[in-house]
C-alpha cells in the first residue's frame, strides 16, 4: 500500500484549512498517511494518524533550512512514497529543496489522480498532463481546492514531537 507524508501548514497561530486538502488527496489515493507540521500543540488538525509536530515557537513558522531538516528526519523515519505539500509559498519553497535532498521527482500543482498518474496543468492551465514519477519517492504540491473531503474532518492525532539542532 502507498504511504504519504502530508505537510500541514500553520501560520499566524492557526492551522491552515489546506491541511484537509492533503488528507482528501491521501484518501483519494487510498494511501496510508502520516502528517508533519511546524506549529503548536494548541492548534492540532482533526486527523486520525501520527502527527510529527515541531514547535513553531522554537523553530519559527518559516525557516527553510530548519524546516527542511525537520522534514528530512521525519521522512527518514516514515519512508513515504510521496511527500505532499500545498501549492503555496511554503510548498513552493520547501518541495524542491526536499526533492533535491531525496533525489526524487517533484510534480507541482497536482489537480487530480487518474489511473495512478498525477495530473497537473501546463501551458498556463490550457492543457493538463498525466505524470508517473520514476523515482522511489515523489514530492508533490497540490493546487488549492483540487481535493476536498466529503465530510467534516474528524479524528485526534497521535502526536510525536520532533526536534533538530539545525
Amino acid at each position: 500500500m502507498m504511504k504519504t507524508l502530508l505537510v500541514a501548514e500553520y501560520r499566524d497561530g492557526q492551522l491552515l484549512s489546506s491541511t484537509y486538502d492533503l488528507v482528501a488527496f491521501a484518501e483519494k489515493l487510498g494511501a496510508d498517511s502520516a502528517m508533519f507540521m511546524v506549529g503548536s500543540d494548541s492548534c492540532l488538525p482533526q486527523y486520525d494518524g501520527t502527527l510529527y509536530l515541531a514547535d513553531s515557537s522554537r523553530h519559527g513558522e518559516f525557516n527553510p533550512a530548519v524546516h527542511k531538516q525537520l522534514l528530512l528526519d521525519v521522512i527518514a523515519r516514515e519512508q513515504p512514497d510521496m511527500v505532499v505539500f500545498s501549492h503555496s509559498s511554503y510548498g513552493w519553497d520547501l518541495a524542491p529543496r526536499i526533492a533535491h535532498a531525496l533525489k526524487a521527482a517533484q510534480v507541482s500543482e497536482v489537480v487530480d489522480v487518474v489511473d495512478g498518474s498525477l495530473v497537473s496543468p501546463v501551458c498556463n492551465g490550457k492543457m493538463r498532463r498525466a505524470v508517473k514519477a520514476r523515482t522511489g519517492q515523489t514530492v508533490i504540491t497540490l493546487q488549492a481546492g483540487a481535493f476536498t473531503l466529503g465530510n467534516d474532518p474528524v479524528g485526534s492525532p497521535t502526536v510525536e514531537q520532533v526536534e533538530t539542532d539545525a
